[in-house]
C-alpha cells in the first residue's frame, strides 16, 4: 500500500511538472509572438568593392528596434547557403562563422592582398577602426596582423592566419596587437 501511495505522490507532482513545463513553454511562445510583433527591420547593403574579393557573399547591415525598447545593427552575410549573422567581436574571439564565407579563390600572399582585407574587415567592423589609428597590417611569417585601434597601450585588430598557399585558416578579433 505504501508503494501505491508513493507512486500516486510521484505522478502528481510528475503531471504537475509537466503542465506546469507546458504552461512556461506556452508562455515563452507567446512572448516570442509579442517580440515578432513589436519588432522592425530595417536592411541596407554594405557597399564595398574589397568585400567581393575576399568573400563569396553580400554583406547587410540590419537595423532591429523592438518599439523603442532594444534597438541595435547587425552585420548578416546572404550566401547560396542562406543567411548568417556576422558575429561582432567585443574581446577577442575567433571569427569561424567568416571562414565558409570567404572566397575559395582569395589568398593572402602579398601587401595588396593584405590591404584587401584590412578594408573588407573595416567595411564590415568600422567601430573597431579608430580614426586617431592609421590602419596598417604586420605580417609574421603566415600571421598577418590587421591594426585598426588601439586598447589601452596595445594595438586592436584583426589577426589572420594562413597556410602556406596564402589560404586563410583562422580569424581572430584581437585586443593586443604589438606593432
Amino acid at each position: 500500500m505504501k508503494s501505491l501511495y508513493a507512486f500516486v505522490i510521484l505522478s502528481i507532482g510528475t503531471a504537475s511538472f509537466c503542465l506546469a513545463d507546458k504552461g512556461h513553454q506556452a508562455l515563452e511562445e507567446e512572448i516570442r509572438q509579442n517580440v515578432l510583433t513589436n519588432t522592425t527591420v530595417s536592411v541596407s547593403v554594405i557597399q564595398d568593392t574589397s568585400l567581393s574579393k575576399c568573400f563569396f557573399a553580400s554583406f547587410y547591415t540590419a537595423e532591429i528596434d523592438t518599439k523603442g525598447l532594444w534597438n541595435t545593427d547587425a552585420v548578416y552575410a546572404k550566401n547560396a547557403a542562406g543567411v548568417v549573422m556576422v558575429p561582432d567581436p567585443g574581446t577577442e574571439l575567433e571569427l569561424p562563422e567568416l571562414l565558409p564565407l570567404l572566397s575559395a579563390s582569395f589568398r593572402m600572399k602579398t601587401e595588396a592582398d593584405g590591404k584587401v582585407m584590412l578594408t573588407a574587415l573595416k567595411a564590415l567592423y568600422p567601430k573597431h577602426f579608430d580614426d586617431d589609428v592609421e590602419p596598417r597590417i604586420l605580417r609574421n611569417g603566415t600571421k598577418w596582423s590587421i591594426i585598426g585601434d588601439k586598447f589601452f597601450k596595445k594595438f586592436s585588430g584583426f589577426v589572420v592566419k594562413v597556410d602556406t598557399s596564402g589560404k586563410i585558416i583562422s580569424i581572430k578579433r584581437s585586443l593586443s596587437i604589438t606593432g
